[in-house]
């Protein structure tokens, strides 16, 4: 299954640049683009790109979102998202719990330093794990790749893909230092749940 086009933004810190790109997925004049985010990245979203939520550019080719405000679980198709609450640096974002039919498929969360306790408990024995780690050493707003293996094994994930890596990252020299349910992701990576 896949979701067809649909943006989730965890943080009211996202660098909102760029996203007019997404315009490609609304040519057509009666297409939106769905867009889910906590109440704060809509309002930065829409002081941004006013013309992109006041209804009056529905032109071909722009972009047009329906945005949808995050403040607790909710669907997609047959898919449901929990929110899982982060720390970013000193900036409160999420990630997602992603179940259907009340089966957890995985969890994703690709931008933080610190899981709450409520998160870490709320992906304990999950399956796959998309996790942040940034670089080998420390950064004050992100996990490095020695904290996320630990969260990982904490949270007992059979399967963790680090993201969100630096140039820092050298897949041939980390890669074999991992634990075997830990590797790092790429470009292109798919992965069949």
């Amino acid at each position: 299954s896949h979701l067809d086009a649909a943006v989730f933004t965890h943080s009211h810190s996202d660098h909102v640049m760029g996203f007019d790109d997404l315009r490609r997925f609304t040519v057509m004049e009666d297409e939106e683009l769905p867009v889910f985010a906590l109440d704060e990245t809509l309002d930065r979203l829409k002081t941004a790109f006013p013309y992109v939520f006041d209804g009056e550019n529905r032109y071909r080719g722009y972009l047009k979102i329906q945005g949808n405000k995050i403040d607790g679980p909710f669907r997609v198709k047959e898919f449901e998202f929990t929110p899982l609450p982060v720390e970013h640096g000193k900036v409160e974002t999420i990630g997602f719990l992603v179940s259907r039919d009340s089966e957890r498929l995985f969890a994703y969360i690709p931008d933080a330093k610190t899981l709450h306790p409520e998160t870490v408990a709320a992906i304990d024995g999950i399956d796959l794990l998309i996790l942040d780690g940034l670089q080998p050493g420390h950064h004050w707003t992100h996990l490095s790749i020695p904290e996320a293996v630990d969260i990982a094994g904490e949270a007992k994930a059979k399967s963790t893909w680090l993201t969100h890596m630096s140039c820092q990252v050298d897949y041939k020299l980390i890669e074999p230092t991992l634990p075997d349910s830990v590797r790092l992701a790429w470009d292109g990576l798919e992965i069949q749940l």
